[in-house]
C-alpha cells in the first residue's frame, strides 16, 4: 500500500521516497540564537557549500528523502528547506511541533496558558493548519509531528503537545508522529502515553531508541507496534550516550526476535547550527563524532551489520522498505 506524503515541493508517493534518513536537522537554532544575530555567521552560500556536497553523496547512495525532524522553536525555515530540496534535488519532509520545555522555547505557550489562554487548543489548530493548509505563507505542508520529552519525565508543557498530536492522529490515519525521547529515558511512557490516548502504534517513530541498552524497554515498546528510531548513528559518548557497537547488536537481536522490519536508521545530524559558528574540539570531533555524517550508514554502518549476520535484503528495508512501511503502509 501507498500513500502521498507531504513534502517541501509537494506530495511524494511513498513507494517513490527511496532510502530515507528517518530523523535529520538540515538547520537547527537553540532558542535564543535569534537575539545573537549581529555577530551570525549566516551564509548562504558557504551554508550550500558545505551541504550540497553531501547530498550528492548520499544521493549516490540512493537516499531520495530527508526527514528534517527540527520543531518549530528550533529555526525551522519551511521555506529554505524548499530551498535546499530544489536546488539539490532531493525530498525533504518538514516537521510541525515543539522541542522539550528544557530545550525549546517554552516561555511562549507557557505565558499564554498563564494568561488563560486555550494554549492546547491553540497548539492542536496550529499543527492541523501546518499539515493540511501549509506552513505560514511558504505554502509548504509539514509532513509529520514532531513532539519531545525531557529526561526522566513528560512534563505538563511536553504533554500538551504529545495530546494535540495523538488528537491529529486519530482524526487522521495519514498523520505520522515522530518523537525525541531524551536519553531514551522515557520510550515506555511515551509508548504508555500514545495507546491511552488511543493512536495506532505504527503512526508512531519512537526518536532516540538508540539511546538506552534497557533491551528489555526496547522489545516492550516494539511488542506494541511502534517504530524504533535508531536515529543517533555515529553521535556516541555524550552524557551516557551508547557506542554504535551496542546499538548494532541491539539492532541484530530486535532484529532476530522478529522486529527488523520496524527499524529505521538515522544520524540525527545538524548540518548547520544556526546562529554564530559552532566550532567543536578536535578531541571531540574525532572521539565522539568522528562518525556523525549522513554518509556513514551506507558507508560502515550497513556493511557491519551485515558481517555480524544480517543479510542485505534486511540491512536494505532497514532504509528502503521500513521508512516506505512508515510513512505509506496499512494500519493494523
Amino acid at each position: 500500500m501507498s500513500r502521498m506524503i507531504n513534502t517541501v515541493t509537494g506530495p511524494v508517493s511513498s513507494d517513490n521516497l527511496g532510502a530515507v534518513l528517518a530523523h535529520e536537522h538540515v538547520l537547527f537554532g537553540y532558542p535564543g540564537y535569534e537575539g545573537d544575530a549581529t555577530c551570525n555567521v549566516w551564509d548562504e552560500e558557504r551554508f550550500f557549500g558545505v551541504v550540497e556536497p553531501v547530498i550528492e553523496k548520499i544521493k549516490a547512495q540512493g537516499i531520495r528523502t530527508i526527514v528534517d525532524a527540527t520543531p518549530n522553536d528550533c529555526g525551522r525555515d519551511a521555506a529554505m528547506l524548499k530551498k535546499i530540496s530544489e536546488r539539490c534535488g532531493i525530498n525533504i519532509i518538514c516537521s510541525t511541533g515543539y522541542y522539550y520545555e528544557r530545550g525549546g522555547a517554552s516561555a511562549y505557550w507557557n505565558f499564554r496558558r498563564n494568561f488563560g489562554f486555550p494554549a492546547d487548543e491553540e497548539v492542536y489548530e496550529l499543527m492541523k493548519l501546518e499539515l493540511n493548509e501549509g506552513i505560514a505563507k511558504t505554502g509548504v505542508k509539514a509532513g509529520v509531528i514532531k513532539v519531545a520529552s525531557g529526561i526522566g519525565a513528560i512534563g505538563d508543557y511536553e504533554k500538551m503537545f504529545f495530546l494535540a498530536a495523538c488528537r491529529l492522529a486519530k482524526e487522521d490515519p495519514g498523520v505520522r508522529i515522530v518523537t525525541h525521547c531524551s536519553h531514551g529515558t522515557m520510550l515506555k511512557e511515551q509508548a504508555e502515553l500514545f495507546i491511552s490516548e488511543g493512536v495506532n502504534p505504527n503512526q508512531v517513530q519512537l526518536g532516540h531508541f538508540c539511546d538506552t541498552v534497557d533491551l528489555s524497554a526496547q522489545i516492550d515498546v516494539m511488542e506494541k507496534g511502534f517504530y524504533a528510531g535508531f536515529d543517533r548513528m555515529g553521535q556516541v559518548g555524550f552524557d551516557g550516550m551508547p557506542y554504535d557497537d551496542d546499538r548494532l547488536a541491539a539492532i541484530c537481536a530486535l532484529t532476530s526476535l522478529g522486529f527488523g522490519k520496524r527499524i529505521l536508521l538515522s544520524n540525527d545530524r545538524i548540518y548547520w547550527f544556526l546562529g554564530r559558528e559552532f566550532l567543536l574540539s578536535k578531541q571531540i570531533v574525532d572521539t565522539l563524532i568522528k562518525e556523525w555524517h549522513w554518509t556513514y550508514i551506507f558507508e560502515k554502518l550497513l556493511p557491519k551489520l551485515q558481517k555480524m549476520g544480517l543479510s542485505e535484503e534486511q540491512t536494505h528495508g532497514f532504509m528502503f522498505e521500513n521508512p516506505a512501511g512508515f510513512y505509506g503502509g496499512a494500519l493494523a
